[in-house]
């Protein structure tokens, strides 16, 4: 399975708090393995387990996608030019809240149709993948903006800062304000 570049900035990011917060301790004849240095702390920990938690997440998922029974070229390339037309619709109203009966309508499409193309393209079903659109670009937002998280939440089209706090936290692992501070690390997740 080859990594994304997310997925290999995320096993930086690993390996570099690992680094950090784990030491190798080699007693001869006993012992050799990693223990925690002196002064870490459990949220420095919590940030290693959830990147891994995600790694392996990103990993098995691609490994389902592996098993998707063949399709031909033809179907390849007409599920590859679709998704972009479904894709750029997606992004395009990142501040609404999109429903697949509206894809369909915009696309031409049936729900059936736009799930193969959503699940051959990216793994997943349309509706939580334009969610993960929405997280990206919320993530943008608390690195790149001053804006509050009522205001992000707002401006994505979120009924509730704190349904927008729920999914942040279920599909990256870290709640906003987490986010946040691992994103002023230096190996923080820029694009996590």
């Amino acid at each position: 399975i080859a990594l994304s570049a997310e997925m290999k900035q995320n096993l930086m990011g690993i390996l570099k708090t690992g680094t950090d917060i784990f030491m190798t301790v080699s007693d001869p004849g006993k012992f050799v393995g990693q223990e925690l240095r002196d002064g870490v702390t459990g949220p420095q920990l919590q940030t290693i387990k959830n990147r891994l938690e995600l790694l392996l997440i990103d990993l098995h998922e691609r490994a389902e996608q592996k098993r998707e029974p063949s399709l031909s070229q033809n179907q390849k390339n007409y599920y590859e030019n679709q998704f972009v037309i479904i894709e750029k619709f997606l992004r395009e109203n990142l501040h609404e809240n999109i429903t697949v009966a509206r894809i369909c309508e915009h696309t031409g499409l049936s729900d059936n149709t736009i799930k193969r193309i959503c699940r051959y393209s990216v793994g997943s079903g349309v509706i939580h993948y334009f969610l993960t659109l929405k997280i990206q670009e919320a993530k943008r937002l608390i690195c790149q903006t001053d804006l509050n998280l009522t205001q992000i939440s707002e401006r994505l089209g979120f009924s509730g800062v704190h349904y927008f706090s729920r999914l942040f936290k279920r599909l990256t692992g870290l709640s906003p304000r987490q986010y946040a501070r691992i994103a002023q690390d230096p190996v923080g997740p820029s694009n996590q």
